[in-house]
């Protein structure tokens, strides 16, 4: 895996990592009544997880070139 691969990869991590981390956040927001905190919104967690979809799908694409050639 050559350092574009692993560029993309860990985009793909942290996009979804940062996804996660954004509905916990939103369920203890609500389980504990606290005030307003920064959250994504709608747009902004299907933006996060498209990111992180199509990271890890150009990386597939890519291990796939390699595999066939």
């Amino acid at each position: 895996m050559n350092k574009s691969d692993k560029f993309w990869l860990y985009g793909s991590i942290l996009f979804f990592t940062l996804m996660c981390l954004n509905i916990v956040v939103g369920k203890l927001v609500i389980y504990f009544d606290l005030g307003p905190v920064l959250l994504l919104g709608d747009v902004g967690e299907f933006l996060v997880l498209l990111a992180a979809v199509v990271c890890f799908v150009v990386v597939l694409v890519k291990q796939e070139a390699k595999v066939i050639k």
